[in-house]
């Protein structure tokens, strides 16, 4: 019997298995590196959630542009040596890049040209093609 229960302690890890969850959001470009990582606590294999939310206005005050949550190899290991009653996750947040600064002389701000809106009264037609006139190569 004890065999068996060492048995399952060590094959327990292999079936466990970790996993990740990313949260993207579009239109922006992460920082290489996270600005928050931090284990986020759980119980009963993480049906009960301990841990406060993350604040993300004061982990990224220019905007958040990823979020990970993921079940690493120290999480699961936590977990099992627990008897599943305890089982952290790991949460890494990455924060925007700020946008570029503006090249010298220029106000960065963008310049967007109008459309022209052209009257077709006022445009002259077109001037007819001489009676025997080759068509112009494309």
């Amino acid at each position: 019997m004890r065999r068996v229960a060492a048995a399952l302690l060590l094959v327990a890890p292999l079936a466990a298995g970790c996993y990740q969850h990313t949260y993207v959001v579009s239109g922006t470009v992460p920082e290489p590196e996270a600005s928050y990582r931090e284990w986020r606590h759980h119980l009963l294999g993480g049906l009960v959630h301990l841990s406060d939310d993350v604040d993300l206005r004061a982990a990224c005050p220019q905007g958040v542009a990823r979020v990970d949550n993921a079940i690493e190899v120290a999480d699961v290991l936590f977990t099992v040596l627990t008897g599943f009653i305890y089982a952290p996750t790991t949460t890494e947040v990455y924060c925007q890049l700020p946008p570029p600064a503006p090249a010298p002389g220029q106000t960065g701000v963008p310049v967007v040209e109008q459309p022209v809106i052209v009257d077709p009264a006022t445009v002259p037609a077109p001037a007819a093609e001489p009676e025997g006139a080759a068509p112009p190569d494309p």
